[in-house]
């Protein structure tokens, strides 16, 4: 069983500290002797089991040291992934960077995208990444109609109850 602190770092992980949090991160893992977790492969003995649940636990208390995002918007989501694909274009060839890129923007969209998520990943061709978002904006914009002509049928209702 692992004993665990209550807080690896005072500062969670965000997008300005990286090394910071990293390197208090490496320190925490030593300092419990678990820094074998980091890059080792679990054991292949009896000793399996143990080590994979403390490397849950481990990660779990590491996974709660990270800032979660704030909702954005599909298309801030967007631009800043967009940002980070320019800056990714220069190093694989189109057909492999292509794919990955869109499986990495899809990974992240919040739940209400998973039947389109499952739709795109299902097909044998995936898109470009510009005609995926196009899409992903056209649920969006569907939702958010449906859901605005939901409320306003609920305050018709009650007008005509009154």
């Amino acid at each position: 069983m692992i004993s665990i602190m209550l807080k690896i770092t005072e500062h969670k992980l965000n997008e300005t500290n990286y090394l910071d949090w990293s390197k208090m991160v490496r320190i925490y893992l030593q300092s419990i002797d678990k820094d074998d977790h980091l890059n080792n492969e679990p054991p292949t003995d009896d000793t399996r089991q143990v080590w994979l649940r403390e490397d849950a636990q481990l990660f779990l208390h590491i996974r709660n040291s990270i800032d979660k995002e704030e909702d954005k918007s599909l298309t801030t989501y967007f631009m800043e992934f967009k940002k980070a694909y320019k800056e990714f274009n220069v190093l694989l060839s189109f057909s492999p960077r292509e794919q990955m890129t869109i499986m990495s923007f899809l990974v992240d969209l919040p739940s209400k995208f998973e039947t389109a998520k499952s739709h795109i990943l299902s097909r044998s061709k995936i898109s470009f990444l510009q005609d995926i978002f196009t899409r992903m904006l056209c649920i969006e914009n569907t939702h958010s109609a449906q859901t605005n002509n939901s409320a306003l049928l609920r305050k018709q209702k009650t007008i005509l109850v009154l």
